[in-house]
């Protein structure tokens, strides 16, 4: 009977703590795992609608190997099918292990519980979801990344069955294949495209010399006002699959004849792709971290990738031909936290952000551009102490102690 009192007690206390919160918080023991009492709790949570993090505590206490975060992840999230959207972390009161996490985490899912979705990108989502191919695709992104003269689109693509997959341009000029390249000129404006993953264009007219690379044909349609014809370009992947991580470069050419265009090297490694970009003297290095795609919904997609060790789902390196990518200081994160090297700290965040930093016109000073969260701390550990500081287009205090810059942004 004391039991039932006390569980009884217990439940009507979290009723009243859920009614106050904003943010719930699911505490779980890491050596019982999810027990009939927090399945209930958690039923509470979901009836009241309230933001959720699931938060497993005693992971100190778990023998580990490489994959068992991640089974455990699952294992809690199928436990909790009717939750399985919340964002699980795993700490330790006992040792303070990502305890720090937990208030970030906090921030971050108040956010995006109280965000307010404009009705324009609301029927964008909808008719997305209900268009021609929603019943194929169960993952149909796209994002752009402008480096330089070069724009690269990046398509993510799953399909529910193996298919065919093709890539369509339609060029709106005169277009002509030159090798890995597709160029297309209309009047004194000229741009090339150039296919990089995950296959390049067959490199002569005689595709079946290429049967591992994109194998192209021209097809004909009607125009758009019905009274003749245009051309368009299919660019066909062999073969049949269900997972396509593309990158396709559009390189906009000064004019029709310019032949100063960047040379890209397709480059990969454990758990990741990208390209290295040499033009005009400069290196960009790309990475396109595989881990942290989305797929993936918890904190462990830290990768190495040529010394780098990140979090971030893609980032750029830009420094001088024949210098160390060690010291360069243009670089840009795209949803990461952090980026280390050599034991060295080159940039550290609580919380996934974007970040671009260059230096200033003279040389001196540091510009740097942050998003991502409502209120931003960062460091910069890799830089000497900058003249000037800009941030977000303004003028900050400079405060650096201990090789390290520190940064504060309040939107």
């Amino acid at each position: 009977v004391e039991d039932e009192t006390l569980e009884r007690y217990s439940v009507l206390r979290s009723i009243a703590a859920i009614r106050r919160c904003d943010v719930a918080l699911l505490l779980l023991d890491a050596q019982d795992g999810v027990t009939e009492q927090d399945t209930k709790i958690a039923g509470l949570i979901r009836e009241e609608g309230k933001a959720v993090i699931v938060v497993v505590n005693k992971w100190d206490a778990i023998e580990k190997d490489t994959g068992t975060l991640e089974a455990f992840r699952k294992k809690v999230l199928d436990d909790l099918k009717f939750m399985d959207y919340a964002p699980v972390l795993f700490l330790s009161a006992l040792t303070g292990q990502r305890v720090h996490t937990v208030l970030d985490m906090v921030n971050q899912v108040w956010a995006m519980s109280t965000k307010r979705i404009p009705t324009g990108v609301l029927n964008d989502v909808l008719a997305d979801a209900t268009g021609p191919y929603a019943d194929q695709f169960h993952r149909y992104f796209r994002h752009f990344l402008w480096l330089d003269n070069v724009i690269y689109v990046i398509d993510d693509l799953g399909t529910y069955e193996a298919g065919e997959f093709q890539w369509l341009w339609h060029p709106g000029g005169e277009a002509r294949k030159r090798g890995f390249d597709l160029t297309v000129t209309n009047g004194e404006s000229s741009v090339v495209v150039r296919p990089l993953y995950p296959r390049l264009l067959a490199n002569s007219d005689f595709v079946h010399d290429y049967p591992d690379d994109l194998w192209w044909e021209v097809v004909e349609t009607p125009s758009e006002d019905l009274k003749g014809t245009d051309s368009y370009y299919s660019f066909h992947l062999p073969g049949k699959t269900d997972r396509v991580k593309a990158v396709n470069a559009i390189i906009l050419k000064e004019n029709p004849d310019d032949k100063d265009l960047p040379e890209m090297e397709r480059r990969e490694g454990k758990d990741w792709i990208g390209l290295r970009i040499r033009h005009q003297g400069k290196v960009t290095d790309l990475y396109i971290n595989q881990l942290a795609d989305g797929r993936l919904m918890h904190s462990n997609s830290w990768i190495e990738a040529d010394g780098w060790s990140t979090d971030a789902y893609m980032w750029t390196v830009t420094y001088d031909e024949g210098t160390n990518p060690a010291d360069a200081r243009n670089l840009f994160l795209c949803y990461g936290s952090a980026l280390r090297r050599d034991g060295q700290s080159y940039f550290s965040s609580l919380s996934k952000l974007f970040v671009m930093c260059q230096p200033s016109a003279d040389g001196s000073g540091l510009v740097l551009q942050m998003d991502g969260q409502p209120q931003m701390r960062a460091s910069f550990g890799h830089l000497q102490k900058p003249a000037s500081l800009e941030v977000n287009g303004k003028r900050e205090a400079v405060n650096y102690s201990n090789q390290c810059l520190k940064i504060v942004v309040n939107r």
